[in-house]
């Protein structure tokens, strides 16, 4: 392909029209205002420590986005279901599993209601998944109209037969599938991944990402969610950026039981 044609190609899918393109978002007004466009075909990380609420601040974005999609490689529709029907109602999804009362049952129910009525997010269920079953669940995803896929999350993925033995090579070989059907759909992918332990002990940084200096470094953008031990906030900051925004911040709280964004 020439360059020329790069030009070209980029023209067909919105790029210096008079009118801005009906971009994907990720659902989270503050950072996709700071991030700016996210082209299709990019490959993002969402990077959180165990107990920081990451796969609740994916689903609150999935739901605050249009034509989201969702790979779930650790939890089964029980969970996902109880978790989604609790960030919509704001009622604590512990209550749900043992009892409501009449009043949080109504915003339970409304809430559910608002989400049949929705088409959108579409939930692949891939617990046990390889490289492979991954890449087709956003085959598939993307068939379905979905435009922002993210995936629960990569540490998840299990090696396939042929997989390389050292995680840190799997983990790059999983990478490379992933901006493959982002580009060959030309939609938005964003890993969740673990941080390593020194997560734990302050502020996390590109660094802090399990499998360091390859997820971080192939992303084209990264979130980073960090809560101090003695703070019930969760703090979402830009870490990088393809146009900007790094540092810029977006703060969940949990009300009752619930993760909301304060601001």
């Amino acid at each position: 392909m020439r360059l020329r044609d790069t030009i070209e190609a980029a023209r067909r899918q919105g790029a210096c029209a008079s009118t801005a393109p009906d971009w994907p978002t990720l659902g989270l007004e503050r950072l996709d205002a700071a991030l700016g466009p996210i082209p299709p075909g990019t490959v993002g990380l969402l990077g959180a420590a165990t107990g920081c609420g990451k796969s609740s601040i994916m689903l609150w974005a999935a739901l605050n986005t249009p034509a989201a999609g969702i790979i779930s490689l650790e939890d089964g529709p029980l969970v996902v279901g109880t978790r989604a029907l609790s960030l919509a109602s704001g009622v604590d999804a512990r209550e749900m599993l043992t009892g409501l009362s009449a009043e949080d049952q109504e915003k339970v129910d409304h809430a559910e209601q608002r989400i049949r009525d929705c088409d959108y997010p579409v939930v692949e269920f891939a617990v046990g998944a390889d490289t492979l079953a991954v890449e087709r669940a956003v085959d598939k995803l993307a068939a379905s109209g979905c435009r922002t896929i993210w995936i629960d999350y990569l540490q998840k993925v299990r090696p396939g037969a042929d997989a390389p033995e050292d995680r840190r090579t799997a983990i790059n070989v999983l990478w490379a599938a992933l901006q493959r059907a982002a580009i060959r759909h030309s939609v938005v992918v964003i890993g969740i991944s673990q941080l390593g332990r020194n997560a734990q002990e302050g502020e996390p940084s590109l660094h802090s990402f399990k499998e360091s200096g390859d997820l971080e470094n192939e992303c084209r953008f990264a979130l980073l969610a960090h809560r101090s031990v003695d703070s019930p906030t969760v703090v979402l900051t830009v870490a990088k950026g393809l146009f900007g925004g790094v540092g810029v911040q977006m703060c969940f709280e949990r009300v009752n039981g619930a993760l909301k964004p304060v601001w």
